[in-house]
Parts: C-alpha cells; structure tokens; sequence
C-alpha cells in the first residue's frame, strides 16, 4: 500500500515541475533568437518583386529644367506628364496607354515623353517620388519607375523601396543613403507646388503642346478621342 506523500514532498515536486517548465520556456527562446540571428526559418519573408524590362535602345535623358525624358530629344513632339507613383490611375496609364505609345510613337522617334513626378495623392506618393529620384541619381529614374508602377499594390515602405531598388539594378548602399537623408524632399514638394500652380489638381495630368489632358487617357478610343488621335493631329499640325 502506498504511503500518502507529506506537504514537504508535494511542495518539492510542485517546484521541480515549475523549473522544468521554465527551463523549456528559455530554451525555446534562446532558439528562436538564435533562428532570427542566423537568418534561419523564422526570418521575415523577401518582399515578391516583378521584375520589369526597359527597352535600352531607346533614349533617355534630363532636360534643362531638371526632368527627365524618354524618347529622341529632337522629336517633333513633346508629352509632359506629371504623374504620381502612388496614383492608381497613373498606373493604368503606364500599363495600358504606355506600351503601344512606346512601340508606335517613342521607339520611331516621334514623341519624347517627359515625367514629372509629384506627390499630392496618397501615402505612397512622397515615399515613390523621393525614391525615384534617388534613382536617377544612379541613371536608373526609367527602370525604378518602371518597378514602382508595377508593383504598386504594396505599400511603399523604406523595406520594401530598397527592394525594389535592389531588383531595378542601384546600388543597395547609395539609394538607401539617398533615401534616408531625405535627399530629394525638398525637390519633390517644390515640383508638386509647381504643378499646381499650372493647374494640375489630379494626376495623371498631360501637357501637348498648348493643351492639357487629365486622366488615364485610353491609347485608341471609340468615344471620346484617344491618345493616338490626339498626337496624329499634332504631327499632322492640327
């Protein structure tokens, strides 16, 4: 027959229980950390990049005034573009309008296109634009472009922008340099400022010739004119 246990005994195991159980608790956390250190299977995961290819034939360019152009400097005619990397419809802009007018009027030479970026839409606007202008600090304003529109379904974060910097070709160190002395701030609201003192209140927003634009305007349209119809008048010299 078993004896019953003494309060002394019960005591004594309660405690030997309760430092197991402790001692399993740091263990596991000297483990995790450990795993974090060593960048193991609890590191944070990569940020999903969509890789984008320029067209490198094609030239680019800064114009007098500090902007940057896509396309023949000579070409009969201009497109100014201000624009905003967190806009939505600056985006379908870029992915729908942009592609046929690449390939129809800037690869021939007939159109040089010029982009204003500006930040007066969301909370990706100031980040987008700082860090395409720390871009073009390295030549690279197309290519990080390029990558901020595409993937602009994720929020601009200083981890997620020297992602895709790193994906668009910079040097990881100068652009977070860049980026982290607010180099280009004071650029990027002075540009904003003056385009809205030219009336620019939304983006996209484009200038040809004397005329303006708004919107994300359709490449060919049935309806209401297209982009296409509107430069065939313009080389045509209507």
């Amino acid at each position: 027959m078993a004896k019953a246990k003494t309060r002394g005994q019960t005591n004594k195991e309660d405690r030997s229980v309760w430092i197991v159980y402790v001692g399993i608790g740091l263990i596991a956390l000297l483990l995790t950390f450990v795993l974090i250190r060593i960048g193991g299977q609890v590191s944070a995961p990569q940020t999903a990049v969509t890789p984008v290819k320029l067209d490198s034939s094609i030239p680019t360019g800064v114009t007098a005034e500090g902007a940057f152009f896509w396309g023949k400097p000579d070409a009969p005619v201009t497109i100014d573009l201000y624009e905003d990397l967190g806009c939505q419809h600056c985006r379908d802009f870029f992915k729908n309008t942009e592609p046929p007018l690449e390939e129809q009027y800037i690869k021939t030479g007939k159109v040089r296109l010029i982009s204003h970026p500006i930040a007066i839409v969301n909370s990706n606007s100031a980040p987008g634009a700082q860090a395409v202008m720390c871009a073009a600090d390295q030549e690279k304003y197309w290519e990080m472009r390029a990558v901020l529109f595409t993937n602009q379904d994720q929020s601009f974060s200083r981890a997620v922008l020297i992602e895709l910097a790193r994906s668009s070709g910079l040097d990881e160190k100068a652009f977070i340099a860049c980026y982290d002395a607010q180099r280009h701030k004071a650029a990027v609201e002075e540009r904003s400022q003056q385009a809205l003192r030219l009336g620019v209140t939304g983006t996209p927003t484009l200038f040809i010739g004397a005329d303006r634009y708004e919107g994300a305007l359709s490449f060919e349209s049935g309806t209401t004119l297209g982009l296409k119809a509107i430069l065939e008048q313009k080389l045509g010299g209507g």
